[in-house]
């Protein structure tokens, strides 16, 4: 049984031997092309926060419309999805709009993706916040 890498991993290895933080490099890269390459490289190990905080940063990067046809952002969508409808115990509406928001925003026409969290979504539609249900609805009518 494989299970989801855990969220306290502080320090993670690069191809090229350099020792970083995942977590802060995800959130400090502007860059969708420099996310993207961090994607390519950890995005197996990534959990559930990982990936979905990726996913998001990638669509606020001003440089998102450059990469929409890069075939890492389904790997990551993927693995988002994944990850949190198999390993995520917590099951955040936070993490939730969030990957639809992002998916609909990278113009994703990942359908299947988007019905599993929407699936997880309606266990926990009373924990939502108005701004993720916004977020949510402005994801499905795009």
């Amino acid at each position: 049984r494989f299970e989801s890498v855990p969220y306290s991993e502080k320090r993670w290895i690069k191809s090229d031997g350099a020792e970083i933080d995942v977590h802060t490099q995800i959130m400090e890269l502007k860059s969708a092309h420099d996310l993207l390459d961090l994607v390519g490289e950890f995005v197996n190990e990534f959990a559930v926060f990982h990936a979905s905080a990726a996913l998001h940063r990638i669509a606020k990067a001003q440089d998102h419309e450059e990469v929409k046809k890069d075939e890492r952002l389904r790997w990551l969508a993927s693995k988002a999805t994944r990850e949190l409808v198999r390993w995520d115990k917590q099951k955040k509406p936070q993490t939730m709009s969030k990957i639809i928001w992002a998916m609909a925003k990278l113009d994703l026409r990942l359908h299947k993706l988007v019905a599993q969290v929407s699936e997880e979504a309606l266990e926990k539609m009373s924990e939502f916040e108005p701004q993720q249900l916004v977020n949510m609805m402005w994801g499905y009518a795009t």
